[in-house]
């Protein structure tokens, strides 16, 4: 069964002109991270290019057991193309993989909208959240919401 999970980075602070994970986000992360990998084995991530997602892609990676980078998708920024996306991860992606997309907002939560089809509430994303999608009957439910502090199961 095909799953996806939209992920907002953590906490992040400026480093010069850049955001990265502050040690509250790093923390963040790794709990909503270890909370997720026990409920679920990730096939594959993808990561928008911006130094906050990537290290907070790199964390759940490295929970997660998996080996090499994770993929940079440019439209997971977040003034991304949601369209774009969509069909790109669909064109891609195998029927009985669990794929991770690490992005910002507002995108996750229009990304989570379009999946959903608005059928549902999108829940809020607080950093370092996760919001579990499966596919089923060709179309994605709400499945569970990972966040550091625990899990909301649908």
């Amino acid at each position: 069964m095909q799953r996806i999970i939209i992920m907002r980075h953590g906490d992040a602070v400026f480093i010069g002109e850049d955001r990265v994970l502050s040690d509250l986000g790093t923390d963040e992360v790794t709990r909503s991270a270890t909370l997720l990998c026990r409920d679920f084995r990730i096939d594959r991530i993808f990561s928008s290019a911006k130094t906050r997602a990537c290290q907070t892609a790199a964390i759940v990676k490295d929970i997660a057991g998996l080996d090499g980078e994770n993929e940079i998708i440019d439209e997971l920024a977040p003034s991304g193309d949601i369209d774009y996306v969509c069909s790109y991860i669909e064109a891609i992606v195998k029927p009985n993989e669990t794929f991770l997309l690490v992005s910002h907002l507002p995108l996750v939560a229009y990304l989570s909208e379009k999946m959903l089809c608005r059928s549902s509430i999108v829940p809020d994303f607080v950093t370092a959240s996760a919001f579990v999608l499966q596919k089923e009957e060709g179309r994605y439910l709400p499945l569970a919401f990972y966040t550091p502090a625990g899990v909301k199961k649908y």
